[in-house]
């Protein structure tokens, strides 16, 4: 995450902090059928929720738990789309627009009512998130 986190660093960013232990994340995790690859699990370990401009990652935090809206729309796609059920939400871009990632720490598009199973984008969690904050300053 060395790359992603001089970028966190060196840029005004809206983080909250996890206060939660990785045993709870694991738990809360579990809620919904998502077992977290080792990017996953670090990214909610050490941001609960991280934000730049206009891209936003939400995270589970210690006042929410398994409560979390993220929690709860990842639930709610795996409950209407059989095809998301390995998958958990790091991204809402609106419509029916989800980014995924999976246990492999693997992102992919997934666009509710069109997809039938989502698609890889090719790229692991840290790079993905980077690549969509460097975005936001083009």
């Amino acid at each position: 995450m060395t790359e992603l986190n001089n970028f966190i660093m060196t840029h005004e960013m809206d983080i909250v902090k996890n206060e939660l232990s990785v045993s709870e994340l694991k738990d809360i995790l579990n809620i919904v059928g998502f077992i977290p690859g080792e990017q996953f699990l670090e990214l909610i370990e050490t941001y609960s929720y991280l934000a730049y401009e206009d891209v936003e990652f939400f995270g589970i935090n210690s006042e929410l738990k398994e409560k979390t809206n993220l929690n709860k729309s990842t639930w709610l796609l795996h409950r209407n789309y059989e095809a998301t059920k390995e998958f958990y939400i790091i991204e809402n871009k609106g419509n029916g627009y989800y980014i995924l990632v999976d246990g492999n720490d693997d992102i992919f598009n997934f666009f509710a009512g069109d997809s039938e199973k989502p698609e890889p984008i090719n790229m692991k969690l840290f790079e993905y998130i980077l690549k969509r904050f460097n975005e936001t300053r083009s």
